[in-house]
């Protein structure tokens, strides 16, 4: 999974964790709100109730008009408060029962103390008296027992929402830090781990080992991907620098062509001219016939050396540009070959820079058609298309298969000549049918990187 695909998912799931604590914690703040609201107006019933349970107990006939007056008082306020109440409403609806029956015993256990107390009356009101009070009584109880249990319950329900809260923060946490496990886990894998990798690598390459490779996998991760591309950069490292070697290996090599080539043509020439300048000088006299062999020995030494000069840097690439040598050189080696030429560019289109590599491209790959590829006929084209300079060798030789080419240094020659100049290559090839060299060049840009 890309680094950006799992920032994302990590983002997403902080943001969900972060919306629904917040969104939970509201909730839980609303509800915790409610029912403390609720508990207040619980606690309101229960006071009125006390309140009334005080009056009920303390009715007698000295204060009967002030406890009169403060009961309806306290019952208006009692029946206020359970209507304002919206928890149990079974428990509210039989409290309001209570209250219709309170009312009626009240008065009647009122006019019978007002009886008792009327001046010239005479009766007995004791069996009356006591029933009412006690009904009374046994209202008041019921009612202050069913506002001790609202009060309960709604305590009850704060204890218990005020659990629920704690219980969901500490998942809250919980997510939190499984997140920031998450974040620990996919950075060190995803990030540190493949760069403590690379400057492992770095230093192992800095020491001089060009093939370590840092072992990567199958899958589209940047850092994944940044790995593949420091191993690629090693098998570029690593091709250049065997390419280097097989150049000065070749150079090398030329340099002792060279030298054979003067010590066996030149050399011997020039051997051959001063015995035969000594025997002159022995003699004191020249023949025409000495003067002529000379003559013959210099023009061969001074043809060796116009021969040698020519393959390492033609003189008519500098004086006629790069189409005429193509043209001189198809005509310079088809002895006994069929070389053809095919310019479809105007000299002035072709950067001076890009002249030399690609005759010697055409040098190398000629070579080697005749050489390894034993071919009859060569097709060389340049072109020009989209921007690009396109240098297509062809011949019928008898070709190859360049998966298994473990020698020789004409194709890396042609290989780091073309990327010399930022141009890429292709080798089409197959043995029993021939090969196909194209090297395409930028026109613009072309310098040597």
């Amino acid at each position: 999974m890309r680094i950006k695909t799992r920032l994302v998912i990590l983002f997403s799931v902080a943001a969900v964790i972060l919306i629904a604590s917040l969104a939970g914690t509201m909730i839980a703040d609303v509800a915790v709100e409610k029912a403390l609201r609720s508990n207040q107006k619980a606690y309101n019933i229960v006071s009125e109730v006390s309140q009334i349970n005080r009056l009920g107990t303390e009715i007698s006939s000295s204060g009967l008009p002030r406890i009169r007056r403060q009961w309806q008082w306290k019952m208006s306020a009692l029946r206020k408060a359970i209507g304002e109440y919206e928890g149990d409403s079974e428990t509210v609806t039989s409290m309001i029962r209570d209250l219709d029956q309170l009312e009626p015993t009240f008065k009647q256990m009122q006019k019978i103390i007002e009886l008792e107390s009327t001046q010239g009356f005479t009766g007995n009101f004791s069996g009356a008296k006591f029933y009412s009070r006690n009904h009374l009584t046994v209202l008041l109880h019921a009612l202050s027992s069913k506002a001790h249990r609202i009060a309960t319950e709604n305590h009850r329900r704060i204890l218990e929402l005020q659990s629920q809260k704690d219980t969901f923060l500490i998942f809250v946490c919980a997510a939190w830090c499984l997140v920031a496990a998450l974040w620990v886990v996919s950075l060190w894998r995803g990030i540190m781990h493949p760069i403590r990798n690379l400057i492992e690598a770095i230093g192992v390459v800095g020491d001089g080992d060009l093939t370590h490779r840092i072992p990567a996998q199958s899958n589209s991760h940047e850092m994944n991907n940044l790995i593949l591309s420091f191993n690629g950069m090693l098998d570029r490292l690593q091709d250049l620098t065997v390419s280097r070697q097989k150049i000065l290996e070749a150079t090398e090599n030329e340099r002792a062509r060279i030298g054979r080539e003067m010590h066996d043509g030149v050399s011997q020439t020039m051997v051959g001219i001063r015995l035969k300048l000594n025997t002159m000088a022995a003699t004191g006299k020249m023949e025409r016939e000495q003067f002529s062999e000379i003559e013959r020995h210099l023009k061969t030494v001074q043809k060796e050396i116009q021969r040698i000069v020519s393959d390492l840097r033609p003189a008519i690439l500098d004086d006629m540009g790069l189409t005429d040598t193509l043209v001189w050189f198809g005509k310079e080696y088809s002895n006994g070959l069929s070389i053809n030429v095919d310019i479809a560019v105007e000299e002035k289109d072709i950067p001076e820079d890009l002249r030399t590599p690609i005759f010697r491209i055409v040098q190398e790959a000629t070579h080697n058609a005749i050489s390894h590829g034993k071919a009859r006929t060569i097709h060389i084209q340049l072109t020009r298309q989209d921007g690009m300079l396109n240098l297509f060798i062809e011949d019928d030789g008898v070709g190859f298969d360049p998966a298994r080419i473990t020698h020789g240094n004409g194709l890396i020659n042609i290989r780091e000549r073309t990327r010399a100049f930022n141009g890429e290559v292709s080798i089409d090839a197959m043995a029993g049918k021939g090969c196909c060299i194209i090297a395409s060049f930028p026109l613009k840009g072309s310098k040597a990187r």
